[in-house]
């Protein structure tokens, strides 16, 4: 299976599995039996109530043109098809997709899928790397496994004090290992670029748990560079 990786800032490379073709074209059924769904029941209700006016019909198809677009902005990055599929859409580089790229990824969809029945999609997903259509290529993203391995950091040895009797505030910080010192480090990675602080309080409060470190006065973002300073420290000088 096809498969990007992507390297942080932090020095923590992260791989993601590639959507396949036919995760998508599933994901794509999905999306488009829902639309269909939606269509007839409009289409019925409005016959029962007798209504067959252009502003009423415009009215029910800005849904049907616009929910890849909404569902990707509010769903971060999938659709209910894709949900349903576990994919998701991410940027090239690891991050999140803005709104003008999901807007690209929309607007060239209505070409390349809707308007020629997905075959110039499929050419190029076929074509591409990292199994992008060209709304994809356009917005710098691609489509992925809603999943993530990390591979394990190990820290140069002039990144470690230089002090053979350093002493962890975190005694028993050994009870973590590397793979969760990455998503530490990627958490951490992902606020300098986002800001997003939830989930720097959200890794802190379950590191307090972990290390039962609970009566800790550190601030959460304190608290996790101090866990990586003694991770570091302490397994690395055995």
């Amino acid at each position: 299976m096809p498969k990007i990786k992507i390297h942080t800032a932090q020095n923590v490379t992260i791989e993601y599995e590639l959507a396949s073709i036919g995760d998508r074209f599933v994901a794509l059924l999905i999306d488009g039996f829902i639309l269909s769904a939606y269509l007839i029941g409009m289409v019925l209700l409005l016959a029962k109530l007798d209504i067959n006016d252009t502003v009423t019909w415009t009215l029910v198809a800005i849904p049907y043109i616009f929910y890849d677009l909404v569902a990707e902005i509010l769903l971060e990055g999938q659709t209910i098809g894709k949900k349903a599929m576990n994919i998701k859409v991410i940027k090239i580089d690891g991050t999140s997709p803005t709104i003008s790229s999901y807007f690209m990824r929309w607007f060239i969809r209505l070409f390349e899928i809707s308007l020629f029945s997905g075959i110039i999609a499929l050419i190029a997903m076929a074509a591409s790397t990292y199994t992008q259509r060209l709304g994809d290529m356009a917005a710098g993203t691609c489509v992925i496994k809603n999943s993530q391995k990390f591979q394990t950091y190990r820290p140069e040895l002039a990144d470690i004090i230089e002090d053979e009797h350093y002493e962890p505030y975190f005694s028993n910080v050994a009870v973590l290992n590397d793979k969760d010192i990455n998503i530490i480090r990627e958490v951490l990675a992902s606020y300098k670029q986002t800001a997003n602080y939830q989930l720097v309080q959200s890794l802190h409060q379950r590191l307090q748990e972990v290390l039962t470190a609970q009566d800790s006065p550190l601030p959460p973002l304190d608290f996790l560079e101090q866990v990586l300073k003694d991770y570091d420290n302490v397994m690395y000088r055995k």
